[in-house]
């Protein structure tokens, strides 16, 4: 059963990328202006797409820039699902950039198989092309055995420069997979090191599994871009008295204090559109404050008459996405979702 919820938990992951720096996202009334700054740019857009775009971005003007010089791009470049692949390629953008890397990764990786999603995932809101060369470094690193390595690789490079230890994410990879180290495999490798700025995730790691005997997966989630050795492990200790070990290590992914679960809580007293256990887990997964439940109360209470060109209010997904505090982990569950993968 727990292998079956983490599985539930991935393919929800879906669809958005990550923050340009290691701080945790702007949720609030900058997603909501985002959010309907978008409907403007695009008519067409999806609620998901403008969702992924928003949930991560502090630069609305720069955002919807680096958007609309996606769009341009020819479908052969960007793929059949252009918006979508356009949104999470510019999550998060404060430039054009990402449109860069995409295209530079797109040329110097063509001989691998390495597909339209995994090029935007790589270089989801990027500052540079260093996510590309992060890439050629951990692609020496692993071996044609290791499934979907393309797709792991990339989420783990995401983001590489935009902090100040843009060598870190690839040293806590090599440590971890090493025989010497934790030896884990390479798609857990990734979730446990992407955008970490230390090498704190792996020593949380080691803690959960001496002390809470986890899954590899579990702790790995856990334990992602972990600042701290004991706020994550004491919040899962708390939040597993209620929740299945998946849902509570990912409510506490990231986590600094008790805040995540106080969200949880107050998230299930929501009368109208309270969301279920693991999307509430991750509006709520590196919570600091109420920003994500007063964003997701407000997305998902607008009636017919909303401005929103769809004019209905959000689903609980497109609203766990828009409105959570943690984007770290989104890309990497957005490229496992089933329509997404082959891309």
């Amino acid at each position: 059963m727990k292998k079956l919820i983490l599985f539930l938990v991935i393919m929800f992951y879906s669809y958005m990328s990550f923050s340009s720096d290691m701080t945790p996202l702007q949720t609030g009334p900058f997603a909501i202006d985002c959010f309907l700054e978008a409907q403007l740019v695009d008519q067409n857009i999806y609620y998901y797409e403008a969702a992924t775009l928003c949930g991560n971005s502090f630069y609305i003007n720069e955002t919807m820039q680096c958007y609309q010089s996606a769009n341009q791009l020819t479908a052969g470049l960007l793929g059949s699902h252009r918006d979508r692949n356009a949104a999470l390629l510019c999550s998060g953008a404060s430039s054009n950039a990402p449109v860069d890397c995409f295209l530079k990764a797109k040329n110097d990786l063509r001989g691998l198989d390495f597909n339209t999603v995994e090029a935007a995932l790589l270089c989801s809101g990027a500052k540079s092309n260093k996510p590309l060369s992060c890439f050629l470094e951990a692609y020496k690193l692993t071996t044609t055995f290791d499934n979907h390595r393309d797709r792991n690789i990339a989420y783990l490079c995401n983001g590489t420069g935009n902090g100040t230890n843009s060598d870190t994410p690839l040293n806590c990879f090599v440590n971890a997979k090493s025989k010497n180290g934790l030896n884990i495999s390479t798609k857990n490798a990734a979730l446990l090191c992407s955008r970490s700025n230390s090498l704190m995730p792996l020593e949380c790691f080691k803690q959960a599994k001496k002390e809470l005997d986890m899954y590899d997966e579990t702790a790995a989630l856990l334990c992602s871009q972990a600042n701290s050795l004991l706020a994550p492990l004491d919040c899962f200790k708390t939040a597993k008295l209620e929740l299945w070990e998946t849902e509570a290590a990912l409510l506490c992914s990231q986590a600094k204090s008790q805040e995540p679960i106080a969200c949880f809580h107050e998230s299930q007293k929501i009368k109208s559109h309270m969301p279920w256990r693991w999307k509430a887990a991750f509006l709520c997964s590196g919570a600091t404050n109420d920003k994500p439940l007063k964003c997701y109360k407000e997305m998902t209470s607008r009636n017919e008459n909303t401005s929103f060109a769809g004019g209905r209010a959000l689903f609980q997904d497109e609203a766990s996405v828009l409105c959570s505090q943690n984007g770290g982990l989104n890309g990497f569950f957005w490229v496992l979702k089933p329509e997404n993968k082959n891309r």
